[in-house]
């Protein structure tokens, strides 16, 4: 049977305790497990190049630029103008957070979009719907269309 090396780790430490062992060999126990002899030899190493017994912490984002605090501040923004864009909330940001790194409109926009938050552009336009011009215009249309 092949040993889970993602297991909780109980080969690591078996492989250190026979490696302090002088009786029993950290090799035997790699054969025993069916675990590569080079996984083994590499686990001794890293314990006594670093006394570290676990793996490494694996992926995940480290440079994340937008933290939580931004997330907040670009959600009240918007709380108070929700016509405002992009570039404009933009603008506003370092207004209220002038210690955080700058960002761009893209980097906004992507955030909002882990916020479940889309933005559309919006603009006032005027209502011309029943000037007298608009109504003769009606008319025509109505009468030779």
């Amino acid at each position: 049977m092949q040993y889970s090396l993602d297991s909780d780790g109980d080969f690591r430490t078996d492989c250190l305790v026979t490696f302090e062992d002088p009786t029993e060999g950290y090799l035997s126990v790699a054969d025993t497990l069916g675990v590569n002899r080079s996984t083994a030899r590499s686990i001794v190493a890293t314990y006594v190049r670093e006394g570290r017994v676990n793996e490494r912490s694996r992926g995940g984002r480290n440079n994340v630029r937008v933290d939580n605090e931004m997330r907040d501040c670009i959600n009240e923004i918007l709380n108070e103008n929700c016509l405002l864009t992009l570039q404009q909330i933009n603008e506003e940001l370092p207004k209220r957070l002038p210690a955080k790194p700058l960002v761009c409109d893209i980097t906004i926009g992507k955030t909002m979009d882990g916020m479940l938050i889309s933005v559309k552009m919006a603009r006032a336009v005027p209502a011309a719907r029943n000037r007298p011009d608009v109504i003769e215009r009606r008319y025509e249309y109505v009468l030779v269309g």
